[in-house]
């Protein structure tokens, strides 16, 4: 039986975990066992180098505010040797710069410690399997009362257009101004959504309050040969959210856009470089008008190795990047 179990044992998902507090170690040791295997528990940033040089675990488990060297260092340092580690941060930060900040260092999971008991384990899994994960929690506060350019990267399609018909219906009761640019089956469910809210979307669209648009129709606009152009995805949109952001500015509103081009791009032609070219067109139209641009992506379609730094480079694009399940 002994042989059995210490066979059983070599064969789980090996973790070094890092976290200047014992009782924070000995906490994180107890859940994931009997999962995952931890091979060493350090206090500091510098332990946590060593152990991974050590002992070449499958996943790394880092805190973000340690002494000696801070956890995004940590992550930065095992990105230049290559390290084949799958980094997962576990921190209190849930600032939103934060999160691009360990996503940029080559993170493919963020786990806030008080969602740790529900979230950490189920994290580990979807990252060994070649996915993202993200702490969901809401845009609020300055994500929705002031203007920006916002990523939410989320899981089911279906939570991403419940989010979307919330705040455009919010937004169209306000009197605000509302584009929305998705794929066929994105903007059929929205527009369901909102007229069994009671929202008259013929009277919006005759009020020229609200405009709807599919994805697939812009991008076929825009295709030059097999695959889109940037420059022409641009000229198409612009002048449409130009006018609209110029009909929003005339009556004193704010123009709130809302797409999943991004998804849809990536999904048709796996082009991830010019879907992070297209995203700098987002931030351009936030900087010059006053409106509020919120992207949808599931994480499932930036999750291979290749698109890690595209994933970064989206993320800065964006003011504010979030997630929900």
């Amino acid at each position: 039986m002994g042989i059995r179990v210490a066979h059983a044992l070599d064969h789980l998902p090996t973790v070094v975990l890092a976290d200047d507090h014992q009782a924070m170690l000995k906490r994180v040791t107890d859940i994931l066992s009997p999962r995952f295997k931890v091979v060493a528990a350090v206090d500091n940033g510098k332990s946590a180098l060593d152990a991974m040089a050590r002992a070449s675990p499958d996943v790394a488990v880092l805190d973000i505010m340690m002494p000696q060297l801070d956890g995004i260092t940590v992550a930065r340092e095992l990105k230049r040797r290559d390290s084949d580690a799958k980094i997962v941060f576990l921190t209190a930060q849930e600032d939103d710069d934060y999160i691009s900040e360990a996503l940029r260092a080559g993170a493919r999971g963020y786990v806030v410690k008080r969602r740790l008991q529900t979230e950490l384990v189920p994290a580990l899994d979807l990252v060994i399997g070649g996915k993202f994960f993200v702490s969901p929690h809401p845009f609020g506060g300055k994500g929705q009362a002031e203007n920006g350019h916002l990523l939410n990267l989320y899981l089911e399609d279906s939570a991403f257009f419940d989010q979307v018909s919330q705040l455009a219906c919010a937004a169209l009761r306000n009197g605000e101004h509302v584009f929305i640019l998705l794929c066929k089956a994105g903007l059929r469910s929205v527009n369901t959504r909102l007229a069994a809210t009671g929202i008259n979307l013929i009277e919006a669209i005759g009020r020229r309050q609200y405009s709807c648009f599919r994805v697939e129709n812009l991008i076929e606009l825009a295709t030059w040969g097999t695959h889109p152009e940037a420059s022409l995805f641009d000229s198409f949109l612009c002048g449409i959210l130009l006018r609209a952001a110029a009909r929003a500015r005339e009556r004193g509103s704010r123009l709130n856009v809302f797409s999943n081009a991004m998804a849809t791009l990536l999904k048709r032609y796996r082009r991830p470089q010019f879907v992070a070219q297209v995203e700098t067109f987002w931030k351009d139209l936030v900087s010059r008008h006053s409106c509020l641009v919120y992207c949808g992506c599931p994480v499932t379609h930036l999750g291979s190795k290749e698109n890690r730094e595209t994933l970064s480079a989206i993320c800065c694009e964006h003011s504010i990047v979030s997630a929900q399940n």
